[in-house]
């Protein structure tokens, strides 16, 4: 595919942290890489993975150039690109950090909802637009990136920092940063997922029976695990 029928082509974003894909050492690491490989074993394919700017990602899709990448975009905007979402690989979403000391101001979701308090987020991503729908009355401070925006919390320069859940959890999962914690209940639930062509149904088809082997025999979990040793989800 993406050239040859035995090899799959997957694209990763160049700006992807912990604990999705990072370098260390010049070797590319991460929960994407081995969900990646393992997946080039379970098709019988052998793994090319390209790293794009996010920007560039969709496009290459859609034009063929890979065949594969991973997205936490709504189902519905998925297919308004023309693009299908596979099932679930990891239930995620947007979460609201804040300073192990301010806690007890938000012990529900209308508090964070109806805060009048700074809130930061990263321009340019999905906090970004829960921020601007879900938070009407907070004084809104945009970050060009996520780490300008954590030392602003920390230094108690914002009170709430809106974050995608993968990040956050990387992040509490650090002893050194024993002085944050995230509220329970996502601002916005998402799901990372598999995403293909239109046309690839096929390909769809067989990425849809390799997830739902792994979470049957618990391949799946062992991974997350081991990429997120700690995950907040909220009560069912």
């Amino acid at each position: 595919m993406a050239g040859s029928d035995l090899e799959l082509h997957i694209g990763l974003a160049r700006e992807s942290t912990l604990p999705l894909a990072t370098v260390e050492h010049g070797v590319l690491n991460g929960l994407a890489v081995d969900l990646s490989s393992l997946l080039g074993e379970q098709l019988g394919m052998e793994l090319r993975l390209r790293q794009l700017p996010e920007r560039d990602l969709i496009p290459a899709l859609k034009g063929g150039r890979i065949d594969l990448m991973l997205s936490t975009l709504p189902n519905e905007e998925l297919r308004a690109l023309r693009l299908l979402p596979s099932e679930p690989v990891l239930q995620t979403g947007q979460l609201a950090l804040v300073r192990q000391a301010d806690l007890v101001r938000y012990t529900r979701q209308i508090d964070v909802l109806s805060t009048r308090g700074k809130v930061g987020f990263e321009r340019g991503t999905t906090a970004a637009r829960a921020v601007h729908q879900l938070m009407p009355q907070a004084e809104r401070i945009p970050f060009p990136n996520a780490w300008q925006a954590l030392v602003a919390l920390k230094r108690g320069q914002i009170a709430l920092l809106v974050l995608d859940a993968l990040r956050a959890w990387n992040l509490l999962a650090d002893p050194e940063e024993s002085e944050l914690a995230a509220l329970l209940d996502p601002l916005i639930s998402e799901h990372l997922v598999w995403t293909v062509r239109e046309k690839d149904v096929h390909l769809l088809a067989r990425v849809n029976t390799a997830i739902a082997q792994w979470r049957n025999d618990g391949t799946l979990e062992r991974l997350i695990s081991r990429w997120i040793p700690m995950r907040i989800q909220p009560a069912q």
